[in-house]
């Protein structure tokens, strides 16, 4: 069998073998102006970095108009001294609301977030599937940098009619068909949104020393020692949080709500100290592994992870079956990212500089390798490779999630279907040949279902069934790989 390396460029950025989040989103409004907020908004972002390293945004109100400061890379390369002044040392003594945003360069490769203007500032996790119909509806053909620069383009335009800016968000949110977080403020309100669906996660918290509201991707950033704030509750899907003064009041988006979290927010995005939908994301990993281990078992001397998200499947599948789980695979955290590499051999060297395997464990033993996920294959390809290399006798792929079939619509990306791995090689035999491995076994949907276990029909499984909850435009039919 002839194999064929694949890639696909998404605004010139290659993505290979992950799904990449699309960001995090974080924001306060504190009763009164005696806290930094942009300290806060800072602590919590970096609480969200694994949500996105390409960029990072900081915005607040100060003296009647909104400031901020982005830049390239992790959070820590803001240095925010918009306009020579500093937003993160408090000379900001009279601001009272922060947004801040954490990004991947995936659809919107170069649009920095917050997104800033006249009237109002937003920050967006997400991606909207039909943005190219609400960009032409509303006359913003070629006038938009991305989905979200659209989003605050159309609120604009309602104001520009006299709307409020409670109305013109109302007004603008039924015709979005996707996912979106958002939190948004006008520098006197701060609004924390999430679609009718649910895709993206986003909850409301509270200051526990002071009378300030925030709202956060993720439940664990609230816990950050410079943020010391209590989970109040998960935004609903299809709400409109609005905090004004320490007030807290709620609105429905006007349009049917049909819950559907994202699966992958369990299975690879979310920190495993974050709880979602009261469901604790390490534990659950702990069951899909354990699942896992009931649905494709396989005589072994050790089970190894692949850090980070990997490792707590791992630790399920050696529950599971008493097979030991030694830490056998390292990881250099100060590396690059494998998947922007301009090559297939800088990739692999890449790969090979993140993980290093132990060969005084691994040598001569059948090895159980889980890994969270595959999407194009060609990083665990070399993993396998290094494993063998390292000495083991027989190398047993187990990954905790199902086949890979399609493309996400809703803020993931992971480019056009027909690079995916399940796509180049379609069955599970092919799989297994082309990544080197002497079995291949996936989580089943039902057992990943199982495994999360928040309810029958609340997951969208889009990206593994193909059944995605919202209409797609121009999506051609394909049949399903088989599992």
């Amino acid at each position: 069998m002839e194999f064929i390396e694949t890639r696909v460029s998404i605004s010139g950025v290659e993505m290979l073998d992950k799904p990449q989040e699309a960001c995090g989103v974080f924001a306060i409004a504190a009763e009164t102006t005696d806290l930094n907020v942009g300290t806060i908004v800072h602590a919590g972002l970096s609480e969200l970095q694994h949500r996105g390293e390409d960029g990072a945004g900081i915005v607040l109100n100060y003296e009647g108009r909104m400031v901020g400061q982005d830049a390239p890379g992790l959070v820590s390369n803001l240095d925010l001294t918009p306009q020579g002044e500093t937003i993160i040392d408090g000379s900001h003594p009279l601001a009272s609301i922060s947004i801040g945003h954490v990004r991947y360069s995936t659809v919107e490769q170069g649009a920095e977030q917050p997104i800033v203007n006249d009237s109002f500032s937003l920050a967006h996790n997400g991606h909207i599937a039909n943005i190219d119909a609400v960009a032409e509806e509303f006359g913003l053909k070629d006038k938009f940098t991305s989905d979200s620069d659209c989003i605050a383009k159309v609120i604009d335009l309602f104001l520009a009619e006299g709307h409020s800016l409670d109305d013109a968000i109302a007004l603008t949110l039924p015709k979005l068909e996707g996912g979106y977080s958002l939190v948004l403020t006008d520098g006197e309100v701060l609004y924390g949104i999430r679609d009718p669906n649910g895709f993206r996660p986003l909850v409301l918290g509270r200051m526990n020393s002071d009378n300030a509201w925030l709202f956060s991707s993720e439940d664990s950033a609230l816990r950050a020692p410079d943020v010391d704030a209590r989970l109040e509750r998960e935004i609903r899907p299809g709400e409109i949080v609005r905090v004004q003064n320490g007030e807290v009041s709620t609105t429905l988006i006007n349009k049917e709500i049909d819950e559907k979290l994202c699966a992958f927010e369990y299975i690879y995005f979310a920190r495993n100290d974050t709880n979602i939908n009261n469901r604790n994301v390490q534990i659950t990993r702990n069951a899909m592994g354990e699942q896992l281990a009931r649905e494709a078992p396989v005589d072994a001397d050790i089970v190894i992870g692949v850090k980070d998200a990997g490792t707590d499947a791992a630790y399920g599948y050696s529950h599971e079956t008493g097979i030991p789980r030694p830490e056998a695979l390292g990881k250099n955290r100060y590396s690059s990212r494998s998947f922007i590499q301009k090559d297939q051999a800088a990739r692999e060297k890449m790969v090979r500089t993140k993980h290093r395997p132990n060969e005084a464990i691994i040598s001569g033993n059948r090895v159980v390798l889980v890994d969270d996920s595959i999407v194009r294959g060609t990083t665990m390809r070399t993993l396998v490779q290094m494993i063998r290399e390292a000495g083991a006798t027989e190398v047993h792929l187990r990954i905790p999630s199902p086949i890979y079939n399609w493309s996400c619509h809703y803020g993931m990306a992971t480019g056009d279907a027909s690079t995916l791995l399940a796509r180049q090689f379609p069955s599970i035999e092919e799989m297994r040949e082309y990544l080197g491995a002497d079995s291949l076994a996936f989580l089943s949907v039902e057992g990943l279902e199982k495994s999360i276990a928040i309810g029958t029909g609340k997951l969208c499984l889009a990206c593994m069934d193909g059944n995605y909850p919202t209409p797609i435009p121009g999506l051609p039919e394909r049949e399903l790989v088989s599992q």
